[in-house]
């Protein structure tokens, strides 16, 4: 009587393991037929300062970019089609930190009173600092009556 247990038990076994090693090849089949589906990246937006009527500066989200263009040329490019009157170049980057320079600083010195250059300088460091990496922005460029070059970082303008 042991007998024909053991050798059903045995055949059972054998027949399981022939199906289910079979189940695993079609499921691994599937799998592979299967599209994957990539995780989104950041979607990163284009940040523009204005004043409340009580004339605190805040920063406001605008138009997405796409997250292939998060770099340097494509930001500096962005801030200086939306300010033709100051131009932005790049210099290096040193860990978190990203170094421009503004090589005719007049208009933003002298000419867009300190409302203006509050608000480009917030806007600049808002957009450089979405470049994947960049924390901190160090502006340089020759001291004038309504800005000074320095190191910035989101924490110096309001939260948006």
């Amino acid at each position: 009587m042991k007998k024909p247990l053991l050798i059903f038990l045995l055949a059972a076994f054998s027949i399981c393991l022939t199906q289910c090693s079979g189940n695993k090849d079609k499921e691994s089949e599937e799998t592979t037929e299967t599209p994957v589906v990539e995780t989104p990246k950041k979607i990163a937006v284009s940040w523009s300062a204005d004043f409340t009527k009580e004339g605190k500066l805040f920063l406001k989200a605008g138009a997405a970019i796409p997250p292939d263009s998060l770099n340097t040329n494509y930001i500096l490019n962005f801030l200086n089609s939306t300010y033709p009157d100051i131009r932005m170049e790049p210099v290096s980057q040193y860990h978190d930190t990203l170094v421009v320079k503004i090589p005719n600083s007049r208009y933003l010195t002298q000419q867009m009173g300190s409302s203006g250059a509050q608000t480009y300088l917030a806007e600049a460091t808002y957009n450089l600092t979405e470049i994947p990496g960049i924390k901190h922005v160090t502006i340089l460029f020759k001291a004038g009556d309504h800005a000074s070059p320095d190191t910035y970082s989101r924490s110096d303008f309001p939260d948006p």
